[in-house]
């Protein structure tokens, strides 16, 4: 299962529906999608600073401004080095999304593209970064059908557990500019508002973070026919190869 960002959702994004429906399109469209791209591996790598003022001592070969404010977030930071320690790589590559995080192969690929926008670079490695050390409830792969399961309830099981997926990513983003702007850095941005407003609510200890999770993935689920329609297609695939039969038109909202 690969991950992919989209240059059409890391931006600001406003709580309304079409913002929410340009967000689905964080999600991977080509689950089958081959990545050709280099990948270089760092190891090693410490992003902790004393003073969050100062420079990182190593760097993430993602550009000297991402190094700086990866180590501004003790979040991000952490999530980084715990992924070299486990063996992932992270790097530029030539890839049609603005990320791609791909758990099989251990792997994180961000688009050069973007290398100039630092804010946008370090947005979009926290996303990834959420995906890849996500647990395993929200860790999301296609389960096999149980039996007398029908293909739509299996559907809207899957899809369901795949805007868990996504909605856990959005809040490490939410939680990586948090500390950011707390450490007196920029506004790295490109989230929405609805992720914003539920990362408030969860850290006022309105909501834990299960319930913060689930209400952003009823929110996917209820206005998102971009996540539907692009995680459909990986359903479907799953469904004939787990069954051997094709599936029934792909249930739509």
């Amino acid at each position: 299962m690969r991950y992919r960002a989209t240059s059409s959702v890391v931006r600001p994004a406003a709580d309304d529906l079409a913002e929410r429906e340009a967000r689905a399109m964080m999600l991977v469209k080509g689950f089958a999608l081959g990545l050709t791209s280099g990948v270089g591996i760092y190891s090693g790598m410490q992003l902790v600073m004393d003073d969050p003022g100062q420079e990182p001592e190593e760097s993430t070969g993602l550009g000297a401004e991402v190094d700086r404010l990866v180590a501004m977030s003790p979040t991000l930071s952490k999530k980084v080095q715990q992924l070299l320690a486990d063996g992932w790589t992270i790097s530029y590559g030539p890839i049609g999304a603005q990320g791609i995080t791909s758990r099989e192969e251990k792997e994180i690929v961000i688009n050069p593209a973007g290398e100039n926008d630092p804010l946008l670079i370090t947005a979009v490695l926290a996303h990834e970064s959420g995906h890849a050390t996500a647990s395993p409830e929200y860790s999301f792969l296609a389960t096999e059908p149980q039996p007398g399961e029908d293909y739509r309830q299996w559907f809207e099981k899957n899809l369901y557990r795949a805007f868990q997926d996504e909605s856990n990513a959005g809040l490490t983003t939410a939680q990586v500019r948090r500390e950011i702007l707390d450490n007196s850095g920029p506004d790295i941005g490109n989230i929405d508002g609805a992720t914003k407003a539920t990362y408030g609510r969860y850290v006022a200890d309105d909501l834990t973070r299960p319930a913060a999770i689930d209400l952003l993935a009823d929110r996917l689920r209820d206005h998102s026919r971009a996540y539907r329609d692009d995680y459909g297609k990986y359903l479907e695939q799953e469904w004939q190869r787990f069954t051997g039969t094709p599936p029934s038109p792909t249930p739509s909202k």
